[in-house]
């Protein structure tokens, strides 16, 4: 696996909390820290932009792929 291309983007600490009902990545609302304890796992580009204008992120200079 080869190195990937990336940039940082400015961004702010956002709580996870009030998220957690719109993100379709996260199955059971209780245990949603689950899913990060198995590795890698697709986020939609929905739940990407939810989580990067949460977190004050310029869209602008974000990848979504559709």
């Amino acid at each position: 696996m080869g190195r990937r291309n990336w940039i940082a983007v400015a961004s702010r600490e956002a709580a996870i909390a009030p998220l957690l009902d719109g993100l379709d990545f996260i199955g059971d609302r209780a245990r949603w820290g689950y899913k990060f304890r198995f590795g890698l796992f697709e986020i939609g580009p929905a739940d990407m932009q939810c989580i990067a204008g949460a977190m004050a992120a310029d869209a602008r200079l974000l990848y979504f792929p559709r």
